[in-house]
């Protein structure tokens, strides 16, 4: 921290003393510097943060300049009122650009935001207001008490405390709650769903956040240049303004600054060469892409890695700690109904007339074959798809249709098959995520109640050290979840589940992939979990984790529900065994023998299957 804060204060110093040391050229072009790196921050918030594709941060640059220069010349407004409005009609531009990004998303999210500003262009090239191609002259500078800031030395000095207000606004939304949900999202927006972020909401604020940014620049370009014309706000801007974040480092707002300042000096030292320059950006952007993905501000980061990655074979195995229990997590389970709900997709019949009940604080087991609509249900379940028809409730009140979110806020957590960590979150982050329950209008506190969201930190750090302390994973607190082993990569996703403090636990197959003393552990924490109070539905094909762990067990085939009871009458019925199980031998492997001392049903046993038999 010591040397974080002397390094801060000598860029401060550099910054106050540069102009001193620079002539009126230089001067201009460390001016057009500090706008570009603005522009830069912005395209970084959306594309590398937020995960959403952008390539219209050009058009809001383009917006803000035009919209002061066409007030302060023609309108004959004030600079101050114009440069209000125009931040305003970017914002506006900016939703608007931002809605394709509801219903698309990658490459195809690109070409409509090209396309918009491509338009832009064209429109300002063409439009009586803009004066066309000839653009407008005679923009005023921004008028101060005691300063002539049409003096580019001086206008510097405005241009810095701008900028580093904004950059401190970015530095404060990406290390904390609402950056860590953007980059969720990006990392896996499927899973960020199901863990309470309101993913079109957050979609939407990316886009109107790097709007502000673009006006803002807009603004200042204007102020300096005092003309503005078509070709500054042209396609080869867009794309030196792309190089700038991707070889930076579109991951890191500093490395959206220090890509700023680099491409900026090189495009200097290439005036004379404009047209190879393009060419240049291409190949270099291309080899960045392919060779050092997290740009100039990732390095650091992949030297490190590979200097920590040579002990990674001897991480060691962890010793179950206890599940928490505090009364954060000691929620009532939940009563689950599921009814007559149908699934179709394009023909096929997913789920067809799936009805069952869960009690509160059990554990329903749900097995089938593969095909047979399992995780379908779960995904019905967690909001994820929209049931044909039928639906749930939870405690006798209707859910089905609702958005994950929404579910997520209403007790509902989930792991998938597949792992869904976040990768480019460390295993602590990956747990604030999901410990973070606060609803879209709480982002309102970043402008009104800053010290607030300060304040939230504080309490989701210290929590998600106990949650992952709880877990034996604490000492992984700082690693990022693909350097760790498959097993305790399958803790690191409970106990993030556990952390939205759910009353239902939605299950799939946790046990894929786990050797027999990670089963063994994986039944312990499922039990713990249960013993809180939580209501666990639990689909897996390890028939002696299910045997041993659940309560009921729900079998189905063809999408359709074709026994359901107590785990040890389940597996003897008949359409079972010829469905799924195939082998009469298996299910006398499942179900004990009865004791003669005590010739009762398998099924009255309140422990059908031998615990310990489990971890062998």
């Amino acid at each position: 921290m010591k040397y974080r804060l002397s390094g801060l204060a000598a860029g401060l110093v550099v910054l106050f003393l540069l102009p001193y040391l620079l002539g009126p050229y230089s001067m201009h072009v460390a001016d057009v510097t500090v706008i570009f790196a603005l522009l830069a921050i912005g395209l970084g918030l959306a594309l590398g943060i937020a995960g959403q594709i952008n390539l219209a941060q050009v058009a809001f640059f383009g917006i803000g300049a035009y919209t002061v220069a066409i007030l302060t010349t023609d309108r004959g407004w004030g600079f101050w009122a114009s440069a209000v409005i125009a931040v305003l009609a970017t914002v506006l531009f900016g939703l608007v650009v931002g809605l394709p990004a509801l219903r698309v998303q990658s490459h195809y999210l690109g070409i409509v935001t090209l396309g918009l500003a491509l338009a832009f262009t064209s429109w300002v090239t063409n439009a009586s207001i803009s004066k066309g191609a000839e653009g407008i002259a005679g923009i005023p500078a921004p008028p101060f008490p005691g300063l002539d800031l049409y003096d580019q030395y001086l206008y510097y000095y405005l241009e810095i405390v701008v900028f580093l207000a904004c950059l401190a606004f970015a530095l404060f939304v990406v290390g904390t709650r609402l950056g860590r949900r953007m980059k969720a999202m990006r990392d896996d927006s499927i899973a960020a769903g199901c863990l309470g972020a309101n993913v079109p909401f957050l979609r939407l604020l990316a886009f109107g956040i790097a709007s502000v940014y673009g006006g803002v620049a807009g603004v200042l370009y204007a102020g300096l240049i005092h003309y503005v014309s078509p070709e500054s706000f042209g396609i080869s801007t867009m794309f030196l303004l792309l190089a700038m974040v991707i070889i930076g480092g579109r991951q890191s707002i500093w490395g959206c600054v220090i890509g700023a300042v680099v491409l900026s000096l090189v495009r200097e030292w290439l005036v004379d060469a404009a047209n190879y320059a393009q060419l240049g950006y291409g190949i270099v952007v291309v080899l960045a892409v392919v060779f050092a993905p997290t740009g100039l501000a990732g390095v650091p980061r992949r030297f490190a890695r590979k200097s920590t990655d040579t002990g990674r074979a001897t991480l060691r195995p962890l010793a179950l700690n206890r599940v928490a229990t505090d009364d954060a997590l000691a929620q009532p389970g939940a009563s689950i109904g599921i009814d007559a709900v149908k699934k179709n997709f394009r023909g096929l019949q997913a789920l067809d007339d799936v009805s069952l009940s869960v009690q509160a604080g059990s554990i329903r087991g749900i097995v089938g074959p593969n095909g047979s609509g399992k995780t379908t249900l779960l995904n019905v379940l967690s909001g994820l798809y929209t049931p044909s028809s039928g639906g749930f409730t939870m405690d006798d009140e209707p859910l089905g249709g609702s958005r994950p979110a929404k579910l997520s806020h209403r007790g509902i957590a989930r792991t998938f098959q597949n792992l869904r960590l976040f990768p480019e979150l460390t295993v602590q982050q990956n747990v604030m995520v999901a410990l973070d329950r606060s609803r879209s209008r709480a982002t309102l506190s970043y402008l009104l109640a800053p010290w607030n969201v300060f304040g939230d930190e504080r309490r989701l750090r210290r929590r998600s050290q106990e949650i992952l302390a709880e877990f034996g994973i604490a000492e992984y607190a700082a690693e990022r979840p693909g350097a760790l082993p498959y097993g305790i990569q399958r803790r690191v996703e409970l106990a993030r589940a556990i952390a939205g403090s759910p009353r239902l636990l939605l299950l799939d197959e946790p046990a894929a992939g786990l050797n027999g003393q990670e089963v063994g552990e994986l039944a312990s924490i499922v039990t713990a979990i249960r013993d809180t109070g939580v209501t666990v539905i639990l689909v897996e094909h390890n028939m002696g984790l299910v045997m041993s762990l659940c309560d009921q067990v729900t079998v189905m085939a063809g999408g359709k529900v074709i026994a359901d009871g107590p785990p040890a009458q389940v597996v003897t019925e008949p359409e079972v065994i010829e469905a799924y199980l195939g082998d009469v031998s298996q299910v006398e492997d499942l179900v004990p023998p009865a004791d003669p001392a005590n010739p009762a049903d398998p099924a009255d046993s309140a422990d059908p299957v031998d615990h310990e038999g489990l971890k062998a």
